[in-house]
């Protein structure tokens, strides 16, 4: 049946024709049925049945600490508008059902949280809205239990976090990633206004915040006039040391990557950058001469050293662990006059030992830790010709 014009029904009507359908006066276009009622109302047609709904409405939720999501309400939209912290839970729940949260950040950031064991999909539920954010929960039941909920979210301007620091005399400095986001970087300026020298300085990743798979960069950008040493920890000064810098090369920039596990912060990876990336190019560290010259195997893999005395080599930085490796090599030159090098006496030998090298001369010593210890140091030498 094909209405055409206004109808007024007092009662139940009979349609025989199983179509119904509703066009303008001049039989060119169809219009789409619209119900603005305060209910859902049904329908039913020989073989055929349907639920008409009206227009989606938006509830606006009353702020409590705990706020109750009915999923049996007609305002499957809903607001909830923060001054405070949120535990959410729900009420209600069938298979079929579904909401849609949008919690409006006010102008301090609010923990957010549910203890009903929702499955949530892709990166776990933030732990907080961050002032004059949103984020948009989308909530769909699979039966009767809250571990039947699946929730999809989306916050405000979540990214990749940034954050600048400035590290100027020893002391510490906390890092803490945002909630939000996956990848927190950190770029810092080091500077000696005081013209102190060399020191010492903490960075600590904190746990607090972190989730699982989490990564932290952390970049140094180091001037020529400092030199200092830089600690790494597991979220406090007397945490785990993930990283150390014994005198950060005065001059060279420095990047390390650290992951969350869940538990904890490791260590990633770490490098020397250069203004200018040029293929197969590395850095170059001088090392500065003393009597007992310990090879930094956290400085670059490239060094040298000029010898203007008789001199004694160890390392220091080696693997933290057991099944990780190091590298160094080093250019040594006899300065002034013939020079004697003794070396850690717990290496391992390929070649024969430096011994005595001539004045004017040089050599490069190669150095492998393949453990812990300096009885893991694997070494050659070759004096160049």
């Amino acid at each position: 049946m094909v209405l055409a014009e206004a109808q007024t029904n007092t009662g139940a009507k009979l349609f025989n024709d199983e179509t119904l359908r509703v066009r303008n006066a001049a039989a060119d276009a169809y219009a789409a049925l619209k119900y603005a009622g305060t209910a859902n109302k049904e329908i039913t047609l020989p073989g055929f049945t349907a639920t008409l709904e009206r227009e989606p409405a938006v509830k606006a939720e009353a702020y409590a600490a705990t706020v109750n999501l009915d999923f049996n309400l007609a305002e499957r939209w809903r607001t909830i508008s923060l001054t405070g912290a949120l535990e959410l839970t729900t009420s209600n729940r069938a298979a079929g059902r579904w909401a849609v949260v949008r919690i409006i950040g006010d102008t301090s950031a609010r923990a957010v949280s549910t203890a009903e064991g929702w499955i949530v999909l892709g990166d776990p539920l933030p732990a907080e809205v961050p002032a004059n954010k949103n984020l948009v929960l989308f909530l769909r039941a699979f039966g009767t239990g809250a571990s039947n909920v699946v929730c999809e979210w989306i916050l405000e301007g979540s990214a990749n976090s940034y954050e600048a620091q400035a590290i100027s005399a020893a002391g510490s400095t906390d890092i803490k990633p945002d909630p939000q986001n996956r990848f927190h970087s950190v770029v810092f300026t080091v500077t000696d206004p005081a013209y102190a020298g060399a020191y010492i300085h903490d960075v600590v990743l904190k746990l607090e915040n972190a989730n699982a798979g989490d990564r932290c960069a952390l970049y140094f950008d180091n001037p020529a006039s400092v030199d200092p040493t830089i600690h790494v920890h597991n979220d406090t000064t007397g945490g785990t040391e993930l990283l150390s810098f014994t005198s950060l090369e005065a001059g060279h920039d420095l990047w390390a990557v650290f992951v969350y596990t869940g538990t904890a912060w490791r260590y990633l990876k770490h490098g020397w950058a250069t203004d200018a990336v040029v293929s197969n190019e590395f850095l170059v560290g001088a090392e500065t001469y003393a009597a007992t010259v310990n090879l930094d195997l956290d400085k670059p893999s490239r060094q040298t050293l000029s010898l203007t005395g008789d001199v004694t080599l160890n390392t220091t930085n080696r693997p933290a662990a057991a099944g990780a490796g190091k590298s160094i090599a080093v250019e040594l030159t006899a300065s002034g006059g013939n020079r004697v090098v003794t070396v850690n006496a717990n290496w391992k030998w390929l070649t024969a030992e430096p011994g005595t090298i001539s004045s004017g001369e040089s050599g490069l010593l190669v150095l492998e830790a393949w453990g812990t210890a300096e009885t893991d140091v694997r070494a050659a030498w070759k004096a160049l010709i």
